[in-house]
């Protein structure tokens, strides 16, 4: 990855690890492929943008998969101006994690061969997690199937209900939004629908 691609990727993880909707299992198994994809290349420059971004607690995450990339990482910013005992805080933070991830609703696929679970309280939270996964993944191909299998979207942010409550629609580009109101079994279509699509469309642009 280079420094864009990098920044790119410590950007997605840091919503799927600490956003409002955020989904720890899927922010490791992100974490997993970017590695696969160049993630680890240079430490010393993903040590400078997570303290560029704000990120420093990426490096607890970071340390599940490999604890030896992310001595590396500490060690650059120790060269930096981090302290030893903020360092050891990433300890206490993987613990943290190790627990944090319950049991709730999951769906479960493969993609390009990688397997993926989705899981949150709620199937409108995996619906999110689902297509959060795909624009981080690849925002253009993403989009292109969409408009290709004909995902039902509106140009509007919010849903209207006939009694005038407004719930909020999936942000995908500019005047576009996925239609997030379903059914369970509905949003299992639009799943197959969508992943026949993209499965159909070749292989994930390298990062």
């Amino acid at each position: 990855m280079n420094k864009k691609q990098l920044k790119s990727a410590v950007g997605a993880l840091n919503q799927l690890f600490f956003s409002e909707n955020s989904n720890q299992e899927l922010g490791l198994q992100t974490l997993e492929l970017y590695m696969d994809l160049g993630f680890k290349k240079d430490a010393d420059l993903l040590a400078a943008l997570l303290e560029e971004e704000g990120a420093y607690a990426l490096i607890s995450h970071i340390k599940v998969l490999d604890v030896a990339f992310a001595k590396e990482i500490e060690i650059a910013l120790r060269d930096s101006r981090y302290t030893d005992a903020e360092l050891m805080a990433s300890d206490i933070e993987v613990k943290r994690f190790m627990n944090s991830v319950k049991e709730k609703n999951t769906y479960e696929v493969t993609i390009s061969g990688i397997p993926v679970r989705f899981k949150d309280k709620s199937h409108a939270g995996i619906f999110r997690q689902f297509w959060s996964y795909f624009l981080y993944l690849d925002i253009d191909k993403t989009i292109k199937t969409i408009e290709r299998v004909g995902i039902r979207t509106s140009d509007s942010q919010y849903f209207e209900s006939i009694n005038g409550s407004k719930k909020k629609n999936i942000f995908v580009k500019d005047g576009c939004w996925i239609y997030a109101h379903l059914t369970p079994k509905a949003m299992q279509k639009v799943y197959g629908k969508f992943l026949s699509g993209w499965e159909g469309e070749g292989t994930v642009t390298e990062l």
